[in-house]
């Protein structure tokens, strides 16, 4: 089970600030620096002055990425897949891009509907 960060973000509980890192090295200090945050949607990264300063506010999303490898893998060798989502009861959605001319598969992308399967990650 692997997660991915959806919002990157925090409240100071000594000024109040919310802060959000939006890009991956995206460092952001509350106004009066006793908290920071960084990785934006790569990773979660906290600096802080001492235990309890902030109240984490980030959002993640969990996905299954072995569901989601096989999934992947009864497209290219069958063309579709026969994997429903636990979560949602739905197969992947997906389709198949073009990639440069030294590829001999197409890329996949797409998922369930509720996110726990992706396919192209």
């Amino acid at each position: 089970m692997k997660e991915r960060v959806i919002r990157n973000r925090l409240r100071c509980k000594e000024c109040g600030d919310i802060i959000e890192s939006l890009t991956v090295h995206h460092y952001i200090e509350c106004s009066c620096g006793k908290c920071a945050a960084d990785g934006g949607k790569e990773y979660i990264r906290r600096v802080y002055a001492y235990e309890g300063v902030y109240e984490e506010l980030s959002e993640v999303e969990k996905w299954d990425d072995e569901l989601s490898y096989k999934a992947e893998k009864d497209i290219m060798e069958k063309g579709r897949t026969d994997i429903i989502c636990p979560i949602c009861h739905n197969a992947p959605e997906y389709e198949i891009k073009e990639t440069p001319l030294n590829h001999k598969l197409g890329c996949i992308t797409g998922g369930c509907k509720c996110g726990y399967i992706q396919l192209g990650i």
